[in-house]
């Protein structure tokens, strides 16, 4: 449904694209850091909220570098 819209050349769509994504790893990472901290058994599971701040930058350096993720996903899986 927004395939066409993200793949457009431009900043706004690599704008919103690179949002999708980011939010959506940053999402993935903190519920798998509320999923382990509910374990009594393991200890400093805070370590699992540290990657969130790697997908920030990644994502505040595709933007002016001009890097769009949906494009290149569908490259690599369509190519």
């Amino acid at each position: 449904l927004l395939l066409p819209l993200l793949l457009r050349p431009g900043f706004l769509p690599a704008l919103l694209s690179n949002a999708l994504f980011a939010a959506a790893f940053s999402t993935y990472h903190y519920l798998t850091f509320l999923g382990y901290s509910e374990m009594p058994f393991l200890h400093k599971c805070e370590v699992f909220v540290y990657p969130i701040a790697l997908v920030l930058l990644a994502f505040a350096l595709s933007l002016p570098l001009g890097i769009n993720c949906t494009a290149t996903v569908v490259y690599i899986y369509f190519g």
